[in-house]
């Protein structure tokens, strides 16, 4: 009996430890900031072998980052310009356990499941309604309902923050 729970422990600690690390990189990337542990993943990069502040795997399938590389103005979520001095942040590239997985494109660059993703407006989904129709029920489904006023974005920071 003893031995059954010292195998079980061997082989499910593993799983477990690698289940934990894979959803704690995945926890600290914000798509929404464009963000990883709050360094934002655009603007001037510089690769390195040691000390990064990022390490990645170059993947060709299910990225956590659409990279792209430019040459000038890396000022939009994904975009790279490769440096040799005076970066905004290190990566490091590794064959594996890296903290996010990077594809490298040509064009559109970014994060998966941003506010860029989202194609459908949202709607206010209060009870209200400015209809003179007061015979009609409102079935709280939100259809109907007038979208949000739009708010003020002046200091909201555009692009990536870089």
């Amino acid at each position: 009996m003893l031995w059954e729970v010292e195998i079980v422990a061997k082989v499910l600690l593993p799983i477990i430890v690698t289940a934990i690390l894979v959803g704690t990189a995945i926890a600290d990337l914000d798509p929404d900031t464009c963000t990883f542990n709050g360094i934002y993943l655009c603007g001037n990069v510089q690769f390195v072998e040691s000390f990064p502040d990022l390490t990645i795997e170059i993947v060709t399938a299910f990225p956590d980052l659409r990279a792209q590389l430019v040459d000038a103005f890396p000022d939009k979520c994904g975009e790279w310009k490769e440096v040799t001095s005076f970066p905004d942040f290190k990566i490091q590239i590794v064959d594996s356990f890296g903290d996010l997985r990077v594809e490298f494109v040509d064009a559109f660059p970014g994060v998966s499941g941003g506010d860029d993703d989202d194609d459908n407006p949202i709607w206010d989904d209060d009870d209200s309604t400015d209809s003179d129709d007061s015979d009609l029920e409102d079935d709280d489904s939100g259809a109907g309902d007038d979208p949000p006023e739009p708010e003020d974005d002046s200091d909201i920071e555009t692009g990536c923050g870089c």
